[in-house]
């Protein structure tokens, strides 16, 4: 259709498979490519053009979780080797962190945020994005005091702190929004501040154990540990919940 003659078809195609290492798969039909060699069959479809703008929309969403985070990085791999743009669209949060240089965060059609990867996950502008962007704690509370961008709030399980991306006034009402990697456990004989919880559900996950600790008001909030550190036993589930105020943030209720 491209008017390109035969023998410049031949290579282009070679090239395309060589790329996406499929370089002997060429004579196969459709039918004989597992699920796999298919998307990276498509992918050397997309590229045999030499396109300056590549729009891949939920590519991977059919495939199970090993073969998606192989062909993540098939992907990655291609982009880097003929640095070409590449609009991802994703409902998948991980995926988004994983493949993306900067992220567009969608809700109803507007843009919440744009940023790196750890811009988001770090520095969420909405609390839309602290939610949608990885797993996350949340709790309401009202600011009680500001000081050099960190905000006292009164929750109803206690007292905690938390950066403020946006100018908080005291009184307002504010949610809090901590990453379960950022929640520290301790005893509750260990001095410092923090929420008195209980450990209800602990959940090994190979590489580190998540803890579920109910506050005293009842709220639920989850706990990501190395699988190094110490475990809490069964047997004294009481623990302190806190956390570094620079390390979770206050947003607007």
């Amino acid at each position: 259709m491209r008017g390109t003659p035969a023998s410049e078809i031949a290579r282009l195609v070679d090239d395309a498979l060589a790329l996406v290492k499929l370089p002997d798969h060429g004579e196969r039909l459709p039918r004989q490519l597992s699920g796999g060699q298919q998307q990276r069959v498509a992918l050397a479809r997309a590229m045999v053009y030499r396109p300056a703008l590549l729009l891949m929309d939920e590519p991977l969403g059919a495939l199970d979780r090993k073969l998606r985070e192989q062909l993540q990085l098939e992907i990655k791999r291609v982009h880097r080797e003929r640095n070409i743009s590449v609009l991802y669209v994703t409902h998948d949060q991980d995926e988004a962190l994983t493949m993306s240089d900067r992220i567009a965060v969608f809700d109803k059609g507007r843009i919440e945020q744009i940023g790196t990867p750890e811009e988001l996950y770090d520095r969420p502008a909405t609390r839309f994005v602290a939610s949608f962007i990885g797993d996350t704690n949340l709790l309401a509370g009202r600011v009680l005091d500001v000081a050099g961008g960190i905000c006292e709030i009164d929750t109803a399980a206690g007292r905690v702190a938390a950066s403020a991306r946006l100018p908080i006034a005291i009184g307002a009402s504010v949610v809090v929004a901590v990453r379960p990697e950022r929640v520290m456990l301790g005893t509750l004989q260990a001095a410092g501040a923090g929420l008195e919880g209980t450990i209800i559900e602990q959940i090994f996950l190979g590489t580190g154990k998540k803890y579920v600790v109910r506050l005293a008001d009842g709220t639920e909030l989850v706990a990501l540990r190395p699988i190094g550190d110490p475990p809490f036993e069964q047997a004294t589930p009481k623990v302190r919940v806190s956390w570094a105020p620079d390390q979770a943030t206050a947003f607007s209720g």
